[in-house]
């Protein structure tokens, strides 16, 4: 039991790294982290929870990418 949660823990910090890099996969990992947080929204103690996971999707889906050399601190 506790095996698969270290799995699925590792798996998702592998699907989240992932995300960054490829925008794609960025886009749509925001969009299914919204829809779990307003799933989440339908039971009490959810609510915390999904308030945080549509924000970190909505972080996902909605930022703009920009070039390297357009950020701040780039050289």
């Amino acid at each position: 039991m506790a095996s698969e949660f270290y799995a699925y823990v590792i798996i998702g910090m592998a699907l989240s790294i992932i995300a960054i890099t490829m925008k794609p996969l960025k886009k749509l990992m925001g969009f299914l982290i919204i829809i779990l947080g307003a799933v989440a929204h339908l039971t009490d103690i959810g609510v915390v929870i999904g308030v945080l996971l549509v924000v970190i999707g909505s972080i996902l889906l909605f930022t703009q990418d920009q070039p390297l050399y357009e950020r701040e601190g780039a050289c």
